[in-house]
């Protein structure tokens, strides 16, 4: 079904529910060897409910900094109980380089299957505090499972069509962007052509309404 029609057939079932969710769910070949699938993006029109809460694991005296540039919570050290005890509750994580050995043995485990850890791969492990706030106000890191499968609020029922469909299109092109094969990075540099994963599906859903299989996404 085409992304329009699946739009409209979900928005009639959920007709009452205005700010009801539209899901994706991407579903991926990962091969053995290889990493799962993930990324992060702003897309068009945000469909989240709440504001992110930002935790910055900052230097000593730079806490100040992360808090005037958007962060929620910032400190060193004496912020990983709160984290662990579920006091702070941080939908984005952040982390000046000194603080990583510090962090690193007593939350990755518990931030990791989260996708919250603070990594230099991801863009949240950072000296320029108040840039890389900025950088990521808006944005949300999606992941893949073991399998391959890929989740994601991608609107409200209240938005516009085109809209959804922004949103879906600029989902995917994420999906495609980071989940190539590290291996065609190498050898097709020169002819800038790269293999992304193999999509097997693509399905929009609603909370009551079915999971509708998208064509040409």
């Amino acid at each position: 079904m085409s992304m329009d029609e699946a739009i409209r057939v979900l928005r009639a079932v959920e007709v009452r529910s205005p700010w009801s969710a539209y899901e994706l769910l991407v579903k991926t070949a990962v091969m053995r060897g290889r990493p799962v699938p993930r990324g992060q993006l702003e897309l068009p029109k945000d469909p989240r409910m709440h504001q992110d809460v930002v935790l910055y694991f900052a230097d000593e005296g730079r806490a100040e900094e992360a808090l005037q540039a958007g962060a929620s919570f910032a400190g060193g050290a004496d912020l990983i109980p709160k984290v662990l005890s579920g006091e702070i509750q941080p939908t984005k994580v952040f982390s000046t380089p000194s603080l990583i050995p510090v962090i690193t043995p007593k939350l990755a485990r518990f931030l990791g299957p989260k996708n919250l850890m603070p990594s230099i791969k991801k863009g949240t492990v950072s000296d320029d505090i108040a840039g890389t706030i900025k950088a990521t106000q808006g944005s949300f890191a999606w992941k893949g499972d073991k399998m391959g499968t890929i989740q994601a609020v991608i609107g409200r029922m209240h938005f516009a069509p085109e809209d959804v469909i922004a949103n879906i299109k600029a989902f995917m092109k994420s999906v495609h962007e980071n989940s190539r094969d590290p291996d065609d990075a190498l050898t097709q540099r020169k002819s800038k052509k790269m293999n992304s994963v193999s999509i097997l599906s693509v399905r929009l859903s609603s909370r009551q309404g079915p999971g509708i299989q998208l064509e040409h996404v």
